[in-house]
């Protein structure tokens, strides 16, 4: 997955992400996870990966988990294929959700297995951090998908 360095937001971001966790039933922290629920892509080429690629992000009643499910397979833990990933809700912060794939099997440089932060940028946009990488650090953003909105 590509990398980018150039979004100063994003170090903003990642640096109010790791002020205090917030309550997942708060009226402000089931907003973020309003705005985060709905189906995703990514600008490949110059256009919208919706058509060709898309990934749907709901959550569980509780809070607690996080699905991801995709138009196409991704590879997981051992090289296994799957549409459908999980992830375990760990911390929730403004506009920051923190969370650990179920069956992730890639490790940091010492030795942890990897945790990644949703961090929402606006509506229509977000990119992952991994709590490894350095402040401003990030995925190439993922965009709402047209018609899929909040």
């Amino acid at each position: 997955m590509m990398r980018s360095n150039s979004a100063l937001a994003v170090a903003a971001v990642v640096a109010l992400a790791s002020c205090a966790t917030v309550n997942p039933h708060t009226q402000p922290t089931n907003r973020l996870f309003e705005r985060v629920t709905g189906t995703w892509g990514y600008m490949k080429e110059g256009k919208l990966s919706c058509d060709t690629w898309a990934e749907t992000i709901t959550f569980s009643a509780d809070r607690s988990t996080a699905t991801f499910r995709a138009t196409k397979n991704y590879t997981v833990a051992g090289g296994k294929r799957t549409n459908t990933i999980t992830y375990k809700i760990l911390a929730v912060r403004d506009n920051a959700i923190t969370m650990s794939m179920n069956e992730e099997d890639r490790r940091t440089e010492k030795g942890d297995l990897v945790v990644w932060t949703l961090i929402l940028l606006g509506d229509d946009e977000f990119v992952w951090h991994r709590t490894d990488w350095p402040a401003g650090e990030s995925t190439v953003p993922r965009l709402r998908c047209k018609g899929d909105r909040v």
